[in-house]
């Protein structure tokens, strides 16, 4: 249920969907990007709780529990290699740009309430859903970049899933901080989430197959805009290496996503807080 950046330690699992990290799936997270990164090794781990819908449009949610950790190391000339709960991933970066590779994964659906691990965590899936089969969970690839600009970071990924509904995102956000004091620092962190038809029509669209075996009516989903976020971010130096994290995300599904007649609620909200130890 966690996503971990690769360049820097800090992660909460807040998707409210495990199948997308920025409604992320969503997975899925609150992070503080480090602006000197150091060389050599940095590790973490978490623990907290966490509460997200049973799955995207779902007018239920369910609360667990954050368990995870990140390893990277950052090389003088070659860049970060990183590797966490849910991906393993290369970036490069300077004071004002970063680009990287990843390899993560997609945790697919159930049409049931037994919402047991998959490929990335704990699937989403729902009783709700019964007859509308299974999304198997598939390896995702990434390529993701940021740049600063007038001191604002702004950042897109463009997601590609290897196998099952073979969909693609689109993410494209920013985030604003503030820093209250020294120990304490805020960030407001708005981002948009296109998808491809073939990942619209696996989460949203409903096949004359489905239909005849469910009470939904079948409906074809295109691509287009998927869903705005809207996530609060906190985060409080506890002692030395350690750190308190908060966040409430919101979520408005648009588009033909929105109008799916398996979504329940259009809007949806997911809140997290976990304690980071780094070492």
């Amino acid at each position: 249920m966690t996503t971990l950046n690769m360049r820097t330690f800090a992660a909460i699992a807040l998707a409210l969907t495990a199948t997308s990290p920025s409604l992320v799936h969503a997975e899925d997270k609150a992070e503080t990007p480090s602006d000197t990164p150091a060389y050599g090794w940095t590790r973490a781990v978490i623990g907290g709780i966490a509460s997200r819908p049973d799955f995207e449009g779902s007018r239920t949610s369910h609360t667990e529990l954050v368990l995870g950790g990140m390893a990277s190391y950052r090389t003088r000339e070659h860049g970060t290699f990183g590797l966490g709960n849910h991906g393993l991933g290369w970036s490069v970066d300077s004071q004002d740009t970063s680009f990287g590779i990843a390899l993560s994964g997609d945790a697919g659906r159930v049409d049931s309430d037994d919402r047991s691990s998959g490929l990335a965590g704990k699937r989403p899936g729902s009783a709700r859903l019964a007859g509308m089969g299974t999304i198997a969970s598939t390896p995702v690839l990434a390529v993701f970049g940021s740049v600063k600009l007038g001191g604002l970071p702004l950042s897109a990924s463009l997601r590609q899933a290897t196998g099952s509904h073979k969909g693609t995102l689109l993410d494209l956000a920013t985030a604003i901080p503030w820093r209250v004091n020294p120990r304490t620092t805020l960030s407001l962190s708005p981002s948009l989430t296109w998808a491809d038809s073939r990942y619209n029509q696996a989460y949203f669209g409903v096949t004359a197959e489905q239909a005849a075996r469910t009470g939904f009516k079948a409906y074809n989903a295109g691509a287009g805009l998927k869903g705005a976020e809207l996530a609060f971010g906190a985060e409080v130096e506890l002692a030395k290496n350690w750190q308190l994290q908060g966040q409430v995300k919101v979520e408005r599904l648009m588009g033909d996503a929105a109008r799916s007649p398996i979504v329940e609620r259009k809007t949806q909200v997911g809140t997290g807080l976990v304690v980071a130890y780094r070492f």
